[in-house]
């Protein structure tokens, strides 16, 4: 019998072939897996980045100081509020922040300063308004105007795609101190209600449907490009906040960017 190939003359075209497909699948299939894991990290390093961030600002409210975003404020004793250089007197307090989701710009969080009149907490105000201590403060953003301190750029390419108070689409939601103690009092606003943020009265519209005492929880749903979705529920009742994150949660995240006007 002839021999196919004699000792030492090498491989046949046939096998160099065979031997190159199967070594390209195997790297093709090794590129899939750590683009795979890369993907994950990302997603996770997002999603925590997120909560971080909210954490980082709730634990300034809570505190009750804010550092490096000192802003000059002088309360006339009314609703009126004067800003600008030289002009702070002691009379105004900060109260917190409130974070503003834009669906024109789904992959960024805005946060804004919020400021209120100093009063003494024996105030007959806040005698008479025991459920609604904000009303005696007229709170107001910074500058009185919605201009934010800081846009959280969410990382990855992560956006988010809805943000509810139960089944309420918002677009501001936050957390204020109250200015007779030391607990935190939710505050969200629907879509096309945030020109009232500087008007008392939208914060006894918001206590109507989420009293101070009461559970108060805002799920924000963000999804990435990787098609993996997680939910960050902000709670709180009038002694706690609190942040939980379920990843991979399609029914809670939505597809579809519903928040803002």
């Amino acid at each position: 019998m002839k021999k196919l190939r004699e000792s030492g003359g090498g491989f046949t075209l046939v096998e160099v072939v065979i031997f190159l497909a199967i070594s390209a699948m195997l790297i093709f299939s090794a590129m899939l897996s750590v683009q795979g894991r890369t993907s994950a990290i990302q997603y996770t390093d997002a999603t925590r980045a997120v909560e971080s961030f909210l954490d980082r600002r709730i634990a300034q409210v809570l505190r009750g100081s804010v550092v490096a975003e000192n802003r000059e404020c002088r309360w006339n004793g009314n609703t009126s509020y004067a800003w600008g250089a030289g002009v702070s007197d002691g009379s105004c307090i900060f109260l917190g922040y409130m974070f503003r989701l834009d669906s024109s710009r789904p992959g960024e969080i805005d946060v804004i300063q919020m400021y209120g009149g100093r009063l003494p907490s024996d105030d007959q105000c806040f005698i008479d308004n025991p459920e609604d201590p904000l009303q005696c403060v007229f709170p107001v953003p910074v500058g009185d105007t919605l201009t934010a301190v800081e846009t959280f750029q969410i990382p990855w390419g992560m956006i988010v795609t809805q943000a509810s108070q139960n089944t309420d689409n918002t677009r501001l939601f936050g957390y204020l101190r109250d200015p007779t103690g030391q607990t935190l009092i939710p505050v969200s606003f629907r879509v096309n209600t945030e020109d009232d943020i500087d008007n008392q009265n939208a914060y006894r519209e918001v206590h109507a449907t989420s009293e101070i005492d009461e559970e108060f929880e805002v799920e924000i749903c963000m999804f990435g490009s990787n098609q993996r979705n997680s939910a960050i529920t902000l709670g709180s009742d009038a002694f706690q906040y609190s942040l939980n994150v379920v990843f991979d949660d399609s029914q809670a995240c939505p597809d579809t960017v519903v928040t803002g006007p």
